[in-house]
């Protein structure tokens, strides 16, 4: 599948420290998990822990601005 846009438009606005836009990925990571987990492109991610089968500890480069995001995950 492939989604193709000349133009993303999204109601955002700065954060208080002027960085982030709101409304928008401030993180997001793509892994290999078989073995020593491998970053294959990431954002905002600095690395990735195994702590156990299936589970990973995932750490930011940068803290979230407040406490009032949400997370996201697959596997394919």
């Amino acid at each position: 599948m492939s989604i193709v846009t000349d133009n993303i438009k999204t109601d955002s606005y700065l954060s208080k420290d002027g960085t982030r836009e709101y409304g928008r990925c401030t993180a997001w990571v793509n892994f290999n998990g078989t073995g020593v987990p491998t970053i294959r492109d990431s954002l905002n991610v600095a690395s990735i822990t195994d702590v156990g089968v299936g589970q990973y500890t995932i750490n930011f480069s940068q803290p979230m601005v407040n406490t009032n995001y949400v997370t996201s995950f697959g596997s394919g």
